[in-house]
């Protein structure tokens, strides 16, 4: 399939020195890590020569704003956890969910959901189904429309917070199946598959941002 797609102009980027090394994630503290916890494993981290860490689900407030969580990362916490990561030579990457946001329905095993402040504010941004309502994607929640200009550049916003203004060095990013198609008039798609089609763009713009910050 690589070869066939190859043949039609699509070019693998090559992957960087680190895309093989071995990561360590956060996920065995479950939904309330804590940066102390993180930190704290970083001896044995060193003690097995692995070189990098993941923060990993539910640091955040809600799906789509992608702000720490008061409670659990208050102020600037996780922008001084990633510092302290690499004063102690250990890269950092963060998890997180493109495309999904919550609209006040539904829950996922870590929280009831919210409004997005990303929703209140765009609305029109969503994927809507055939009979206008909000469609669903993975972790039932509502879902940005990736063939819209804005929504990629909304994604390449937040991946330059993550990578140049937070400091993190890549991302973890999984849960990713495929994206509804879209019946929302206001998008004026030619087809209601150019949601799906489209998805795979936002996640270009993810990549190509990232390597332009950081080539590793």
């Amino acid at each position: 399939y690589s070869t066939a797609l190859q043949k039609t102009g699509w070019r693998i980027p090559k992957p960087g020195n680190e895309a093989h090394s071995v990561t360590w994630c956060s996920w065995g503290y479950e939904f309330d890590v804590t940066p102390g916890q993180i930190l704290g494993t970083v001896p044995k981290l060193k003690e097995m020569n692995i070189r990098w860490a993941t923060l990993d689900d539910r640091w955040f407030n809600t799906y789509g704003d992608w702000e720490p969580r008061p409670d659990t990362f208050p102020g600037d916490s996780v922008k001084k956890m990633a510092a302290d990561l690499h004063k102690q030579g250990i890269y950092a990457q963060i998890w997180w969910l493109p495309l999904g946001a919550e609209d006040g329905l539904g829950k996922y095993s870590s929280h009831k959901y919210s409004i997005a402040k990303v929703v209140k504010e765009h609305p029109d941004w969503l994927v809507l189904d055939r009979d206008g309502k909000h469609a669903r994607m993975i972790r039932d929640l509502a879902v940005l429309c990736p063939a819209l200009p804005e929504v990629q550049q909304y994604y390449r916003q937040l991946t330059e917070k993550f990578i140049r203004d937070w400091g993190f060095d890549g991302h973890k990013l999984d849960n990713i199946y495929s994206t509804p198609v879209c019946y929302n008039p206001r998008h004026n798609h030619k087809s209601p598959e150019e949601s799906t089609y489209a998805m795979g763009e936002v996640f270009r713009v993810i990549f190509e941002t990232t390597r332009q910050l950081k080539p590793e």
